[in-house]
């Protein structure tokens, strides 16, 4: 299992984001080096953007550790944070991350919950082969580069996330076309614009 940690930026934080991005950079690098992210990326207010927030994919062993060093909560960049229950959907055998020195890629974090009514669970379980079917074809391709579900505390499955490596107007489109959306089994769903990029080099 695994949290995902979505951080929303205060309104007036872009200033305070900039200050504090080698401090964050920072305290990403020791995670990341013992392996602790799966990924870690900005929220866009707009394709192509400025930051708004941030989402990270971490185990559940390196969550508070992380918390407790993150320069965008205690330097008040974040305004609220929330975290997630996650099951990554690992046999789909996603494609490795960018590596250093690679170029950026517009990529599209979707975050989709479900209905909360009572036939939720049984529309999931219904949709679930054809939805699996076509996220593998994605993964293998490299269009879906993590997914999996959201979990409530009871673990139980009440939503998907999916990082796909394709701009935000196709992400629309990749979306539309799932079977979770045609079985009305996710309802609320954010489609938050970031990209795909490695650590950038200690200076």
């Amino acid at each position: 299992m695994a949290k995902i940690v979505l951080g929303y930026d205060a309104a007036d934080a872009a200033a305070r984001r900039q200050a504090a991005m080698p401090r964050h950079l920072a305290a990403l690098r020791p995670p990341h080096a013992a392996g602790v992210f799966r990924f870690a990326a900005p929220l866009l207010a707009a394709p192509g953007g400025a930051p708004n927030g941030s989402l990270l994919v971490l185990t559940d062993a390196g969550l508070a550790p992380y918390l407790a060093a993150e320069p965008f909560i205690t330097e008040g960049v974040w305004s609220r944070h929330e975290v997630l229950e996650f099951a990554p959907a690992d046999g789909l055998g996603f494609r490795p991350l960018p590596e250093p020195g690679a170029a950026p890629v517009a990529a599209t974090a979707v975050v989709a919950m479900d209905g909360d009514d009572a036939g939720a669970g049984a529309r999931r379980l219904a949709a679930r082969p054809k939805h699996f079917a076509r996220v593998a074809d994605d993964a293998r391709a490299g269009r879906l580069i993590l997914g999996g579900a959201i979990l409530d505390g009871g673990g139980a499955m009440v939503g998907s996330l999916a990082i796909l490596a394709m701009p935000t107007p196709e992400a629309f489109a990749w979306v539309a076309a799932d079977p979770y959306v045609a079985g009305d089994v996710w309802r609320c769903i954010a489609m938050h614009p970031t990209v795909l990029a490695p650590l950038p080099p200690e200076t």
